[in-house]
């Protein structure tokens, strides 16, 4: 008897929403103007981004945790 082989699981690292508030997350965004304008300062575009990138996903993260979910994918 031939067994089928199982497929290795996939993971899906996705945002929950379920308690976002737009206007709260635009006010906790503006709290940090200083740390985003401290982004033009910079002397590479590489530390910009990264400045930029720090900022947006510290406040992001505490509006919207992430999930990671399994993802089955049944091949043919």
């Amino acid at each position: 008897m031939i067994k089928k082989q199982k497929t290795v699981p996939q993971y899906v690292t996705t945002r929950s929403y379920k308690h976002y508030n737009g206007k709260q997350f635009a006010c906790d965004l503006a709290k940090e103007a200083d740390a985003l304008l401290t982004t033009f300062d910079k002397p590479d575009v590489d530390s910009k981004l990264k400045n930029l990138k720090d900022t947006l996903q510290h406040t992001l993260d505490s509006h919207t945790p992430q999930k990671q979910r399994n993802q089955r994918c049944d091949e043919v």
